[in-house]
C-alpha cells in the first residue's frame, strides 16, 4: 500500500489543488495499466487498496471517486478498453448534467452534420468549405462565417461532444476531432507503442514529434 500511495502522490496533490477551485465535484477515474502482469485476484486487491487511498487522502475534497479501471497493455486498445470508455462517458455525462451546459440550434445542427459526414478529424478551413456547399446550406442551419463556426465548435467542445484544438494564430488551421477515441488509438497508441509493435517510434532522442497521418 505504501508503494501504491507513493505512486499516486503526485496525482493526489494535483486533484487536491484543482478540487479547491471547482463549482461541482471532480470525477476521479484511476486507470491501472499492465494488469496482464498480475492475476485477476491480485488486481482486485490493488483496486481495493487504491480506493482506500483515495478515501483517506481525498476525504473532504470536492471529488467523486468513480472507480479503478484496469487495462491490458499487450495490444493497442488493450483489454477492458470498452469498460474504460463507458466509465469515462458516464463521468462526462454527469459533469454536463451538473453544470447545465446549454447548446443552441447552431450546435445541434453542426454536430448532426459532423456525425453524418463520418469524418474523424478535419481542419476548420476544411469544415468551412464543406459548410459552404449549397446542399448543406439548405439542409443545415449553420452559419458559414469562420467566426461563428469557431464559436460553435468551442461550445461543442465545452459539452465534451467533440475535441476542438484551437490555433489562435491561424484559426483556419485549428483541428476538430469528432471521434475522440482517435487520440487514444492513433496518437497515444503510436507514441507509447512497445518496441515489438509495428507502430513503434523511437521518440527518446528527438522533439517527440512523429509523422502520422490524421
Amino acid at each position: 500500500k505504501a508503494s501504491l500511495e507513493s505512486s499516486l502522490h503526485k496525482w493526489i496533490t494535483v486533484i487536491e489543488n484543482v478540487s479547491q477551485n471547482v463549482s461541482s465535484p471532480c470525477h476521479v477515474v484511476t486507470v491501472a495499466s499492465h494488469v496482464d502482469m498480475i492475476t485477476p485476484g491480485a488486481f482486485l486487491c490493488v483496486k481495493e487498496e487504491i480506493s482506500a487511498i483515495w478515501s483517506s487522502r481525498l476525504d473532504g475534497c470536492n471529488v467523486i471517486n468513480v472507480g479503478v479501471v484496469g487495462l491490458d497493455c499487450r495490444k493497442c486498445g488493450g483489454g477492458e478498453f470498452s469498460s474504460f470508455i463507458i466509465t469515462l462517458s458516464k463521468s462526462c455525462q454527469a459533469f454536463r448534467s451538473a453544470n447545465s451546459i446549454k447548446t443552441n440550434l447552431y450546435c445541434h445542427m453542426l454536430y448532426t452534420f459532423l456525425e453524418k459526414e463520418k469524418t474523424t478529424v478535419l481542419r476548420v478551413d476544411e469544415l468551412c468549405d464543406l459548410l459552404s456547399n449549397t446542399d448543406v446550406i439548405r439542409k443545415y442551419y449553420v452559419p458559414q462565417e469562420q467566426e461563428y463556426v469557431l464559436e460553435t465548435l468551442s461550445s461543442l467542445h465545452s459539452t465534451c461532444l467533440i475535441i476542438f484544438l484551437k490555433n489562435n494564430h491561424t484559426p483556419g488551421n485549428s483541428w476538430v476531432i469528432v471521434d475522440k477515441k482517435v487520440l487514444l488509438a492513433k496518437v497515444n497508441g503510436v507514441l507509447f507503442a512497445p518496441e515489438t509493435f509495428k507502430q513503434y517510434h523511437d521518440i527518446s532522442s528527438n522533439t517527440g514529434i512523429i509523422t502520422q497521418s490524421a
